[in-house]
């Protein structure tokens, strides 16, 4: 049984990734009852935790944060750190597409600190990337800076092309241009290395598309046309919602896209922003 729980919930994760989030849902709701049965509670912190980013995937807010909540139970009461790591960082995640930086910011922190003291460079890894957007939402461009430049020692595949993005993001907020097209070009090639594998992982088609946006503002900045560069982003973009346009992905992807709204130039992105939008 306790194999059976583990297999739906990797199938559960893999589903979510393809933004086939119902699905993703379904294998989860399986694998809890499973995990239950069993009287697994480090998995079923786990799998709750799965389940909040899934309902958040769908816009169903208030119940992804009920089921963060009750993984942050079992994660405290079991000494779990890796777990209440990631499920902070989670709701961290979905506090910052809510808008509700100020709160993101506290959480993401606690999740960072997690991070450090468990020397997990998964957790740290999710944690800055829920910290990162809240520093920028909060106009903490130094703090955001110190953080981003962290992310450069971790090495975490799946989310490598979402950290060098928030970098790149990150630099042109603080007007540092060649380390945002270098950010820029390293999302790239870490979101080509997962598009090889599956060309219908969303989430780095919309790194994609941030880092050709990114790149059309440094090339309008030093005087060149950057027509090119926000057609492929406006593409990439559509290439995403193709495959899913789950109203939290999507409101997830807009905010992440507002980071370079205080970029000068950011009006020429309006093409990209409806493209995101779907």
């Amino acid at each position: 049984r306790r194999a059976e729980g583990n297999h739906l919930g990797n199938l559960g994760i893999a589903y979510r990734n393809l933004g086939r989030v119902e699905e993703a849902i379904g294998c989860h709701e399986q694998a809890l009852v499973i995990s239950r049965e069993i009287g697994d509670r480090r998995g079923e912190g786990s799998i709750l935790g799965n389940l909040g980013l899934a309902y958040a995937d769908l816009g169903r807010v208030e119940e992804a944060i009920d089921y963060y909540e009750q993984a942050l139970v079992i994660s405290r009461e079991i000494g779990a750190s890796y777990i209440e790591g990631h499920v902070l960082a989670y709701s961290a995640r979905t506090k910052n597409s809510m808008g509700d930086s100020g709160v993101a910011l506290v959480i993401a922190t606690e999740a960072l600190t997690i991070g450090d003291e468990i020397k997990n460079s998964e957790c740290q890894a999710e944690a800055l990337s829920a910290l990162i957007p809240a520093q920028l939402q909060s106009g903490a461009l130094a703090e955001a800076w110190a953080a981003a430049s962290r992310t450069l020692g971790l090495d975490y595949p799946f989310l490598n092309h979402q950290l060098a993005a928030l970098r790149g993001v990150t630099a042109l907020r603080c007007e540092r241009r060649e380390d945002a097209t270098v950010a820029f070009n390293q999302t790239l090639t870490a979101a080509a290395d997962l598009l090889a594998q599956s060309d219908q992982l969303y989430a780095a088609q919309q790194s994609r598309g941030l880092a050709l946006a990114g790149l059309a503002l440094c090339r309008a900045q030093a005087g060149a046309d950057a027509a090119v560069l926000i057609d492929e982003a406006v593409a990439a973009y559509r290439a995403a919602r193709a495959i899913t346009a789950a109203p939290g992905i999507v409101q997830a992807a807009l905010m992440a896209l507002g980071l370079l709204d205080g970029v000068p130039g950011a009006e020429i992105l309006a093409p990209v922003r409806v493209a995101a939008a779907g």
